[in-house]
């Protein structure tokens, strides 16, 4: 565990751009979890049956293996030329490699708080241009909460979420002696780390760009 979590921070200090395909390792970097979150973003895609979709940062590949076996013609797209992506452009110049509306979905999952969020409306101006009808959009949240799942006999599994204040996070932070910043890491932003960044500056900018159709937190994904 000490040794997973020493390679975590050293591959969190790399440049996007820079982090070898082994950090995608399947028993480094999925949990049970994290596939939860891979459900969720598959089932959004399929549901509205798209024929082919793009995917803005390629990841592990997981969710767009998904997506073509379900029959979704997928192109991939990442800064990152060592994951082999379809196509290697940063998201400030997709204008550069796709047309207007090329794609009928586009899916970006964990990417945009890996850019200062003085670049978040022109990354979404981007990802506009590449599709005028569905986007996926997944980002970090900063939050503290404590989460009750529970299941009745042949019944779904249910899980609820009692949220406590960001404050009270931090304060644990400093108590505890696992946690530790190393320095600067992958990501710039999470929602609602800053007033700068809170949900409703992030739906603001959407929406010049977007209808907003849904918006959730993943409950599973703690």
């Amino acid at each position: 565990m000490d040794n997973n979590l020493s390679r975590k921070n050293n591959y969190e200090k790399l440049d996007p751009s820079d982090i070898p395909p082994d950090y995608y390792d399947f028993s480094f970097y999925v949990s049970k979890e994290r596939m939860i979150t891979y459900w969720h973003q598959a089932n959004e895609i399929l549901t509205r049956k798209p024929e082919k979709l793009l995917e803005i940062g390629i990841g592990n590949r997981i969710v767009s293996s998904i997506l073509k076996c379900y029959g979704v013609e997928t192109c991939t797209a990442d800064i990152n030329e060592s994951l082999g992506p379809d196509v290697v452009v940063p998201i400030s110049e997709l204008q550069s490699k796709f047309s207007q509306g090329q794609y009928p979905f586009v899916l970006c999952a964990r990417v945009l708080q890996h850019l200062p969020f003085a670049d978040f409306e022109n990354s979404i101006s981007q990802l506009h241009h590449v599709t005028n009808n569905y986007l996926l959009l997944t980002l970090p949240v900063e939050t503290l909460r404590v989460y009750i799942r529970f299941r009745i006999t042949g019944k779904n599994p249910r899980t609820f979420s009692i949220p406590f204040p960001i404050s009270l996070k931090k304060i644990l932070q400093r108590l505890s002696l696992k946690h530790s910043e190393n320095g600067k890491t992958q990501n710039f932003w999470k929602i609602n780390q800053t007033p700068e960044v809170s949900m409703a500056n992030i739906k603001k900018c959407l929406e010049k760009h977007f209808i907003i159709e849904k918006s959730y937190q993943v409950p599973e994904d703690m």
